[in-house]
């Protein structure tokens, strides 16, 4: 009778429940990240058993149980999706456990939410939008730090065949598709012309990404700070120790320790988790903003 009467304020409850520990783990994570480039396994940890026991009370006060069991459907999204990001070396394995908890927070739909698509649905899809607008914005305030060893390295990579041959297709796909607009009367043309821009503009693009990534990325160590994890840029040297392309592991750290190598040059990604914690800002206020045709 309780429930009865209370079932949508408990739902509330269980819901800012669920919204503050993910809040406060991206808040925690995001200055770590900023500070060592690094995300504790705790925080992750936390956010998942946290989420997982806050679904439990709540199915357990309810009896609807499907709400657990929504969130352990959800963690198994979150593992697919974040060891898919991290074996494809998109992500390090901190983003990618943090993503497992997500799936978890996220398999169901806020109180407040309206919205036809899934609100775990949008925050991938604001997670995107908002992770490639700050990888961007990153990227191009490191290569004005950096201006004249960026411009060498563009300069050095747009000798490359296979850039220039990428920038060629890119151009000649580019106008097929304005010329297809042009003489083809559709409704969804504007569409077409973005996409078309974004295709001559993408060679570019990855360019400069390269030459930030090997002019600000690139930080030579002792080997005695090597931390699990950490991607090793020399391919001898990873094929020598077999470390795998996801990074170093803990018995290849400790046969480097032992060898005669003193130091090593490792690739630092940008700091992402501000962006996650962006993104579910942008998710909680806007949800799916993108109009839907």
């Amino acid at each position: 009778m309780f429930y009865k009467r209370y079932e949508h304020m408990l739902r509330m409850v269980v819901d800012i429940l669920l919204i503050i520990l993910v809040l406060v783990a991206l808040l925690v994570a995001a200055i770590t990240d900023l500070r060592s480039r690094e995300v504790p396994d705790w925080v992750s940890y936390m956010l998942i058993a946290g989420a997982l026991l806050i679904r439990l009370w709540y199915a357990f006060t309810s009896g609807f149980w499907s709400y657990f069991f929504f969130g352990l459907a959800g963690l198994g999204v979150g593992v697919l999706l974040g060891l898919g990001l991290f074996f494809s070396k998109q992500w390090g394995g901190g983003d990618a456990k943090l993503l497992m908890g997500f799936g978890v927070v996220f398999a169901t739909n806020p109180f407040w939410y309206t919205s036809n698509v899934p609100f775990y649905v949008a925050f991938l899809f604001n997670m995107i939008v908002v992770g490639a607008l700050y990888g961007l914005i990153a990227s191009v305030l490191l290569g004005l730090v950096h201006y004249h060893d960026v411009a060498r390295a563009m300069a050095d990579l747009g000798k490359k065949k296979w850039l220039r041959f990428a920038k060629i297709v890119s151009l000649i796909v580019a106008v097929g598709i304005y010329l297809f607009v042009v003489m083809a009367d559709i409704v969804a043309g504007w569409m077409l012309l973005v996409i078309a821009s974004i295709i001559v503009v993408y060679p570019w693009l990855l360019q400069a990404m390269k030459a930030v990534e090997q002019t600000c990325l690139l930080r030579k160590i002792p080997v005695a700070k090597v931390t699990e994890g950490d991607w090793l840029v020399d391919n001898a040297l990873r094929k020598k120790f077999g470390i795998p392309s996801w990074g170093i592991e803990v018995k290849q750290i400790k046969k480097l320790q032992v060898s005669n190598i003193k130091q090593v040059w490792v690739k630092e990604g940008i700091p992402f988790v501000p962006a996650l914690l962006l993104a579910v800002i942008v998710s909680l206020v806007f949800g799916f903003w993108l109009p839907l045709f």
